[in-house]
């Protein structure tokens, strides 16, 4: 009797579950903070353990943040992604994803303004990052309703040759080995305290790069720091510059034919873009230095056509580079060539004799970042703006002798020194330059993100990015002994 009751009794209907409780917002920022750090660069073997992830292409955590906020907005349709994001970027403000990725929410929903400086601050707190830079690209065309130039450039560079990856050796003050301007692209090859030469210049990732070049991927290049790419400077694959590098084992090369040493950063000066303080090697660093240079750097030498001293610190300024440079004869080096990047400060008859530099020099670069003493003072801190111009008129009697076989000024663009560019041009007539070059301001760690906003004039959203275009069109800049580098890619 119970039984047939119970049988005929309608089933209760099961109670509702509770809904699942919101994480509070620090939950939610540690997990994204865990799957970031969890998320592995799509990096090729032969990488691993030889390239710093944290460097050239942030491509995995911003596809980690991509997919995370996704699962938010299935969870919870309430779910502000913007927001959080931009609380998320400002806490943990050393990561660069975080702020591409707000870049691309504000590019979605069509804030123009808002992806601009989103993806300024990215590139702020990492201008490595290769993907950021093709996003800012994207971002800032997109912005001032322009067409992509990243899409130009790609087509571009389908047809386009590089020597560099085949010619080139750069050494950096950590040891890491580079065949091209760490800036222009971000990968060592391996490391001068820890390989020799041959293990270097031929290992798997130097033959990765030149692959890059030889397919007209340029996939790790930077579109908006090499001049190279952003001006079109480069031959043609098929040129005959293409073919002397091109024949027999393409990818494997005897030794470097043009070696850049900056693995010093001594320096008599402490320029605000560069460093923070004066760095000037102690007598135990410079005798780790000396070893580099007899274990590593003069045989590398004998078979090379040049040598650039320093794009670190001072060739002057540096007792290691001065020892360097004294090593170097015409006898012992009949056929080398050196080139001298220097802040002039040091640079007068009594150095050039005590160095032996007669009939050695074939290029002098001169960085000087400034056109009047006043700015001088700030973004060449430690100098003086009298000495230089005394020194310059030196470097302009050794190049009306022949001494030196080509002269150029350069000068890196910033919010402090932009508006002088074009008397810097009538300055570097006056002193017989051949050449002026300018670039755009770059992060080397030297700068917070705030810090670095502030300088960095190339940035749509700088309140000064205005004034900055109409300085770009004085006549003196349209010289044709003007380079402008890598700066027309931010105007």
């Amino acid at each position: 009797m119970l039984t047939r009751i119970f049988r005929g009794l309608a089933p209760r209907a099961a109670a509702p579950a509770p809904p699942a409780p919101v994480p509070d917002q620090a939950t939610l920022r540690a997990d994204l903070a865990g799957l970031m750090n969890a998320a592995q660069p799509a990096y090729p073997a032969g990488f691993r353990g030889a390239v710093p992830p944290r460097w050239y292409d942030k491509t995995h955590e911003v596809r980690a943040i991509q997919d995370w906020l996704a699962a938010q907005r299935t969870r919870d349709p309430a779910f502000d992604a913007v927001a959080f994001l931009r609380d998320f970027a400002e806490i943990d403000r050393h990561r660069a994803a975080p702020f591409t990725v707000l870049a691309l929410e504000h590019r979605a929903a069509g804030d123009k303004q808002a992806a601009a400086e989103a993806i300024a601050a990215s590139l702020s707190a990492n201008h490595w990052d290769l993907h950021a830079q093709d996003i800012a690209l994207e971002i800032n065309a997109w912005a001032a309703g322009a067409p992509s130039p990243l899409l130009q450039l790609n087509e571009y560079l389908k047809g386009r040759f590089c020597a560099a990856p085949f010619e080139t050796l750069e050494t950096t003050p950590n040891g890491d080995a580079y065949v091209c301007c760490p800036s222009w692209l971000p990968i060592p090859i391996g490391n001068i305290d820890r390989q020799d030469a041959d293990a270097i210049w031929n290992s798997p990732i130097a033959d990765e790069l030149r692959a890059s070049i030889l397919d007209g991927s340029f996939r790790y290049c930077s579109r908006m720091h090499c001049s190279r790419i952003g001006n079109k400077w480069l031959p043609e694959a098929g040129s005959p510059e293409a073919a002397a590098f091109t024949a027999g084992d393409a990818l494997r090369k005897p030794g470097p034919r043009q070696v850049i040493l900056s693995h010093d950063q001594s320096c008599n000066l402490a320029c605000p873009s560069c460093r923070r303080d004066f760095i000037l090697a102690n007598k135990e660093e410079q005798a780790a230095l000396d070893r580099v240079a007899d274990d590593f750097v003069m045989p590398i030498l004998r078979d090379a056509d040049s040598v650039r001293i320093t794009g670190s610190g001072d060739p002057f300024g540096s007792n290691h580079f001065r020892r360097l440079l004294k090593s170097i004869t015409r006898e012992e080096f009949p056929r080398l060539w050196v080139d001298l990047h220097t802040n002039a400060q040091l640079l007068n008859a009594r150095a050039w004799a005590d160095l032996g530099l007669s009939s050695l020099v074939r290029i002098t670069e001169i960085s000087i970042d400034a056109a009047l003493p006043e700015t001088y003072a700030v973004v060449r801190r430690g100098g003086d703006f009298s000495r230089l111009l005394e020194n310059l008129e030196f470097v302009k009697h050794l190049r009306e002798t022949g001494e030196i076989q080509r002269l150029v000024l350069s000068f890196v663009v910033q919010a402090l020194n932009f508006r002088e560019m074009p008397e810097f041009v009538r300055i570097a007539d006056r002193f017989g330059a051949d050449l002026v070059v300018f670039n755009m301001i770059r992060n080397w760690g030297t700068y917070s993100r705030e810090e670095f906003e502030e300088q960095f004039i190339g940035a749509r959203t700088h309140p000064e990015h205005g004034a900055f275009l109409e300085t770009l069109r004085a006549p003196e800049l349209q010289a044709a002994k003007v380079s402008m580098g890598n700066v027309l890619g931010y105007a």
